[in-house]
């Protein structure tokens, strides 16, 4: 078994995510791969998890840098172990943190090319967390179902993302800065969503 499969694995047996094959966890999470706008793009994946889908996408591209985001120290924990294993800590960070206090953090707002995340939450929680963290003209991309929705433009604009496509994943441009109260709290978001 190749060291990604093995750590895969490892967070599988964990629970950090569910059932299906570690062959087809990683085939879902090399979609991502194809969103982004270079080789060499710093990334963000918040609700990192067990790994998915950044562990694969930084072994299989080696100019790849990222900040893996996770409010659970277990998983953080997990995480800190994963990169060492797959040799990937020189390019990579964990950050035991919610992605909406890091978005207003000036080391980590708008210091993104993207911005990805898979099963962190609602649409509308996930970009408004996204978004500041994204920087302008960068992306967000975020684990779609097969059959596409319907993306509100006038609330997503309030977040300064515009809807790009949809293909297994929904990308999203930054083209507006984020307002400075942007996040809100997570309380707040769950209470009053975007959309």
């Amino acid at each position: 078994m190749a060291p990604l499969e093995q750590v895969l694995h490892r967070a599988k047996e964990l629970g950090f995510f569910g059932p299906a094959p570690i062959d087809e966890q990683i085939a879902h999470a090399m979609i991502f791969a194809e969103h982004l706008p270079r080789a060499s793009a710093k990334i963000a994946d918040i609700g990192a998890g067990g790994g998915l889908p950044s562990l694969p996408l930084l072994v299989s591209n080696t100019e790849l840098r990222a900040t893996l985001i996770d409010t659970n120290e277990r998983r953080c924990s997990f995480l800190a172990w994963a990169i060492v294993e797959l040799d990937l800590a020189e390019r990579t960070s964990v950050e035991l943190a919610r992605a909406e206090e890091l978005g207003k953090d000036g080391g980590f707002r708008e210091q993104f090319d993207v911005v990805i995340a898979r099963g962190f939450g609602p649409p509308a929680i996930t970009l408004e967390c996204a978004a500041p963290l994204v920087s302008l003209g960068g992306r967000v991309v975020i684990s779609e179902p097969p059959e596409s929705r319907q993306w509100p433009s006038k609330e997503l604009a309030s977040i300064g993302l515009e809807f790009e496509y949809s293909n297994n994943c929904a990308v999203f441009n930054k083209v507006d800065s984020s307002d400075e109260q942007s996040p809100r709290n997570f309380r707040t978001m769950q209470r009053h969503p975007i959309f």
